[in-house]
């Protein structure tokens, strides 16, 4: 009986075309060559490589703006210390031309004396 069913079937004309759809198929299948896979490896590939460019711009964009910070800061501080480096500068002097106005006037007050104790000796 099962080979009455399989004779029967075998000479359907709904089995011979699916017969020749899957050989169809197959043929088809087997077209599929690595270039297929490779296209297909490749579009796979598309939005984690947009993703990847995106956070990448973003992640530049950040450093940028950091490095600018960061610059800012230091050319705050490089003016800061050149300030203090002025003031202390000019402090020095400040403090070098006390001490010799201190000096010149000691100077000066002893050669004061000196001219009335020679004025008084000959008057």
């Amino acid at each position: 009986m099962l080979r009455k069913v399989t004779t029967v079937l075998s000479d359907h004309p709904g089995l011979k075309k699916l017969q020749e759809r899957a050989a169809r198929d197959k043929k088809e299948i087997a077209r599929f060559t690595w270039d297929w896979h490779a296209w297909n490896f490749a579009g796979a590939l598309v939005p984690a490589g947009v993703l990847w460019a995106f956070l990448h711009h973003v992640y530049r964009k950040s450093e940028r703006e950091r490095l600018e910070v960061v610059a800012k800061d230091e050319e705050k501080r490089r003016d800061q210390d050149i300030k203090e480096i002025k003031m202390k500068e000019t402090q020095d002097s400040v403090d070098d031309i006390k001490v010799v106005l201190k000096t010149m006037s000691k100077r000066i007050s002893s050669l004061a004396d000196q001219i009335l104790v020679g004025r008084g000796n000959k008057s």
